[in-house]
């Protein structure tokens, strides 16, 4: 009760594709950039490959903006 939205769990299949390894960071940066695009959407990333999951969560509500503000965050005035 109370929790809506959708789930995707991605396996390739390996008689498609050749290589199946994901990179964790990849993933993470593109599931970023779309949860920046889609202002107050949720993204959960999981790698549950290992004995530890690795898990991301993404949400932000400040578009663009907000965006350039987290790559920017690092820099130096």
């Amino acid at each position: 009760p109370g929790r809506r939205g959708t789930e995707v769990t991605f396996l390739a299949s390996t008689e498609t594709f050749k290589n199946i390894e994901y990179d964790f960071a990849t993933l993470e940066h593109r599931l970023r950039e779309l949860a920046f695009l889609n202002s107050g959407v949720n993204i959960a990333l999981s790698d549950m490959r290992h004995a530890v999951e690795k898990r991301e969560e993404m949400h932000y509500s400040g578009g663009v903006e907000e965006f350039v503000k987290y790559l920017d965050r690092n820099k130096k005035a």
